[in-house]
């Protein structure tokens, strides 16, 4: 019983077909729905269009004036034959009399007689079943000339079939309408013929009987060879006269000649009249109506047919509907209406039970409606099935196919109703069974959120224990420069002669660089991981640019006694495409640490193509080229970075998590110095350029860091003009320059201040956004250089502010900001500002702003009237520039220029031993560093560089 329980809710959808389409198609069969399929059929026939008007029919018809004009009913034998010999004088095909004549109805009798023996093409009927009998007239039935007049009425009294043929006493009588149709076809030349079975070929049409087993009778009902009765319309589509008419010449001969004339009675009195599928309600409001809409005229066929109660139709035109029938099909092609077997009606159950259950059971699963759904969508659905169905029965009558309507319909309510109760039921259980399991499983999730708070906690201990180490790490790195800032500033403080303190001041400026790389080291990583963070690629001379850079950490090489070497292939461009601020944070990054993990050995920086392919860089973009490589057709080459040392190496732990943000190699931490961040920045560069940053190592062997880049080339023409050197600018040009620097810090101000007056600026100072507004009404300012940051108020309002006042002049705006992401700098830059700098600022960098913006022109050192040394003058006769490399030139110069004096002397001891023959230039470097002479050694380093 447990495998049965389980199997038919495993099957429950299909159970519900199975039992319903049984149900269904029983009570189908037992004859339980054949009042509604009536029903539903004689709405088709309704709403079918009427057919048009049936030209081979005449009907002559008696009405009540006729009985009382001719002498009563039943007419004489003598009017009868004066009937007869009126319409056979007009030639018509076949004269069908649809009035008994089994016994004489004197005067006359004699001469009927001998016109029935003499026509040829008269047909009579007979009644053979059912109460009172009638024979047929003697003559006629000795010709074989009778027809059966017999039509079967259906469980609620309407004609819907007709008899094609019937056996009487033994002998198979043909009906009064085929009797009549095969005379006429006949005359056509059309014979019937014997098909299998009891079909029939007749012309077109194959005509097969009523068996029994189609929908809605059973073989009880029928009898001889019946075929549902296909009604033309049911307006009288055929033209009809009175027999006073006819007697009275008043009907032209061509209604007559050459058709079939049926004549019967039509009398209310003679009740001679019969329900069809067109006597419901719905038919009788739609003829009423268009009878009303007509104006018949009076004795018409319409005028007639208004006055039958309940639209009965007269016995003779039902036989004419019969007679039609036969003839349109045989002849016309137009179809005969057949019935599914039993077996696929059942088919027809089936399917239409499958789709109330799948169908309802899908649509609330998808919940379409919300909580309207388990009402309104099997609502909708039974709805739209019965309209399919509607549409599908009356496509199905239009091709001749009456197809069960009511069976299915009912199948479909069934399943639909009952698919929904078990949806309710599974519903239910499902949520019983959901409460069962959260109860099951709610001791299991806490005792899993026990675990993953456990988890988390030791994650979040690891984490502060990591972020300790990283904030005494950085404590000691931030103090070690700016031990160095404060104790020289103090010692500045007690100097009497600051010239001899130069050296001090150099050594605040390295302090101070270097204490701004470790805060640009977080700020870099706080940018990758915010995705704000972008390249800036331009034109570099690939060469120069590497020996600068590894030439920096040759002292430091040499100090600590290892080898430091530089392998550049020789088959390197000359200019390549890149971001060379974040290249060098790289590369410096990677031999700083090899040198850093290097106690014995060498460190060696290797740079080879890898290879060579032409086509359209790739990442060269106008908004972040320079101007002289637009649209210019560039190739691009692969190289590859190698940085290789033969220090402590890492295992393979090490390895997992030496490009984690705040990771150093831990037995090795007495030698790093930095935040950590830099290998985990150096990563994400890497991949920012569309690479990977790679690591091979053995413990005790050393480590090797490499990664490969695309990069376009240049031809050397195409460099772009170097920037000027600012180092050499000792004043404005012209007319001194207004600025109004507006900035809530005095320090700010006064830096600014200090740095731009001594050049000739005149410097209006704003601590306030309303000072700054009242400065402006009160002077003419040039410039405007402002802080975004303001305590009582937002610099980028400011900046709206002053472009608002505006009138004549567009002022240039410089906007400074310690925020470093570019979201301060476009939010600037779309508040008007013409230009945005970031703190802390260079010298240069503000001169280069001031000159693009107020076109200016500085007075140069060597536009000065002091002409250079003797000493200078000789050490150049004595080392011409052309002896001295522009690489070492420009290494050297960026020294002096930073004030790394120390550095300087140590370049040019190397240099002197490297190059003997430089020792003039080199000893007068060495003079001029040791003497603390910046500007002269950045002006005789520029001489050499210009020339």
């Amino acid at each position: 019983m447990l495998g049965l329980s389980r199997w038919l809710k495993r099957f429950e959808r299909e159970v519900i077909i199975v039992l319903v389409t049984t149900t269904v198609a029983l009570g189908s069969a037992w004859g339980a729905f054949q009042r509604l399929e009536w029903l539903a059929i004689d709405t088709l026939l309704v709403l079918r269009p009427a057919e048009s008007l049936e030209s081979r029919l005449l009907l002559v018809t008696v009405q009540e004036a006729d009985i009382t004009a001719l002498g009563g009913w039943p007419l004489s034998d003598a009017v009868l034959a004066d009937l007869l010999e009126t319409l056979a004088a007009q030639n018509p095909r076949v004269i069908g009399l649809d009035l008994y004549r089994d016994l004489p109805q004197p005067p006359g009798h004699e001469r009927l007689q001998a016109l029935m023996a003499e026509l040829p093409n008269l047909i009579g009927v007979e009644k053979a079943f059912g109460r009172g009998t009638v024979a047929p007239p003697p003559i006629l039935a000795q010709r074989d000339r009778v027809g059966l007049a017999d039509v079967p009425q259906d469980g609620d009294s309407k004609i819907r079939r007709l008899i094609i043929s019937a056996s009487v006493e033994g002998e198979i009588r043909l009906g009064f309408a085929t009797q009549v149709s095969l005379l006429y076809l006949q005359q056509m030349g059309v014979d019937l013929e014997v098909r299998e079975g009891h079909h029939y070929q007749l012309g077109q049409a194959q005509f097969s009987p009523l068996t029994g087993v189609e929908g809605g009778y059973s073989p009880a009902d029928l009898g001889g060879y019946q075929i549902f009765l296909n009604y033309r319309s049911p307006a009288s589509p055929f033209e009809q006269v009175s027999v006073s008419d006819v007697l009275q010449r008043r009907v032209s001969p061509q209604l007559i000649r050459d058709r079939i004339v049926l004549i019967g009675s039509e009398a209310e009195s003679i009740n001679d009249l019969f329900l069809t599928p067109y006597s419901q309600a719905l038919y009788q409001y739609r003829f009423n109506a268009t009878a009303s809409s007509e104006s018949p005229r009076d004795g018409d066929a319409w005028g007639n047919h208004n006055r039958l109660p309940h639209y009965q139709m007269s016995g003779v035109e039902v036989h004419a509907h019969g007679v039609s029938q036969i003839l349109s099909s045989a002849l016309d092609g137009r179809p005969v209406i057949r019935f599914w077997h039993h077996y696929g009606e059942w088919g027809w159950i089936l399917l239409w039970a499958a789709l109330g259950t799948y169908g309802t059971w899908r649509g609330l699963l998808r919940e379409p409606f919300k909580e309207q759904s388990t009402w309104l969508y099997p609502l909708l659905w039974v709805t739209g099935g019965m309209v399919v169905m509607g549409a599908i029965a009356y496509g199905s009558l239009i091709h001749g196919w009456l197809i069960p309507t009511v069976s299915p319909l009912l199948a479909f309510l069934a399943t639909t109703t009952l698919t929904r109760h078990r949806y309710h039921q599974h519903q239910l259980r499902a949520f019983t069974q959901r409460l069962q399991d959260y109860s099951k499983d709610l001791e299991r999730q806490v005792r899993e959120r026990t675990q993953e708070l456990e988890a988390a906690k030791q994650a979040a201990d690891a984490a502060n224990m990591a972020k300790s180490e990283f904030l005494a790490n950085m404590s000691h790195e931030l103090r070690t420069p700016l031990n160095g800032i404060l104790g020289y500033a103090q010692i500045l403080q007690h100097a009497k002669d600051l010239n001899s303190q130069r050296r001090g001041v150099g050594v605040i400026y390295q302090c101070g660089t270097y204490l701004l790389e470790l805060i640009n080291d977080i700020l870099d990583l706080s940018k990758i991981e915010a995705r704000k963070l972008e390249l800036d690629p331009k034109p570099i001379p690939l060469k120069p640019f590497l020996l600068q850079g590894a030439q920096m950490f040759k002292p430091a090489a040499e100090k600590k006694g290892i080898s430091f070497y530089l392998e550049l292939d020789d088959s390197l461009p000359k200019l390549v495409v890149a971001d060379d601020k974040r290249l060098r944070q790289v590369l410096v990054n990677l031999m700083s640490n090899a040198i850093k993990f290097t106690i014995k050995g060498s460190v060696s920086l290797r740079v080879f193509p890898v290879t060579h392919q032409d086509s359209r860089a790739p990442n060269l973009h106008p908004h972040n080229c320079p101007e002289s490589s637009h649209n210019q057709e560039s190739k691009q080459i692969r190289l590859k970075f190698t940085v290789t040392d033969t220090g402590v190496g890492m295992n393979s732990e090490q390895l997992k998590t030496v490009f984690l943000p705040f990771e150093q190699v831990k037995e090795t931490q007495k030698l790093a110095e930095g935040t950590g961040l830099g290998l985990a920045i150096c990563c994400q560069l890497i991949r920012l350029m569309g690479s990977e940053l790679q690591v091979d190592s053995q413990p005790g062997q050393g480590t090797c860091f490499y990664f490969e880049l695309t990069l376009p080339t240049l031809e050397a023409k195409k460099a772009p003009i170097l920037s000027r050197d600012y180092s050499k600018v000792t004043s404005v040009s012209g007319t001194s320059p207004c600025l109004l620097i507006a900035d809530p810090t005095a320090d700010s101000r006064s830096i600014m201040s200090a740095l731009l007056t001594p050049l000739g600026f005149s410097i209006l100072e704003a601590a306030t956004v309303k000072e700054a507004l009242t400065s402006l009404k009160t002077h003419p300012v040039d410039a405007i250089l402002t802080e975004l940051d303001w305590p009582e108020n937002d610099g980028i309002a400011f900046i709206e502010t002053l472009r608002q006042q505006e009138t004549n002049r567009q002022w240039p705006i410089i906007a400074l900001s310690s925020h470093v992401f570019s979201d301060a700098r476009d939010r600037s830059l779309d508040a008007g500002a013409t230009a945005f700098l970031s703190k802390p600022f260079h010298r240069s960098d503000v001169l280069l702003l001031l000159e693009r913006h107020l076109q200016l022109r500085w007075v140069l050192q060597e536009d000065g009237d002091r002409q250079p040394s003797q000493t200078s003058k000789t050490v150049e006769q004595a080392c011409p520039p052309e002896m001295v490399p522009d690489t070492v030139i420009e290494e050297l110069l960026h020294l002096a220029r930073k004030g790394n004096l120390k550095d300087l002397k140590r370049r040019a001891e190397t240099l002197e031993q490297d190059q003997p023959q430089l020792r003039p230039f080199t000893a007068h470097l060495q003079d001029l560093a040791s003497q603390y002479q910046e500007r002269a050694l950045c002006e005789f380093l520029s001489g050499y560089q210009a020339q």
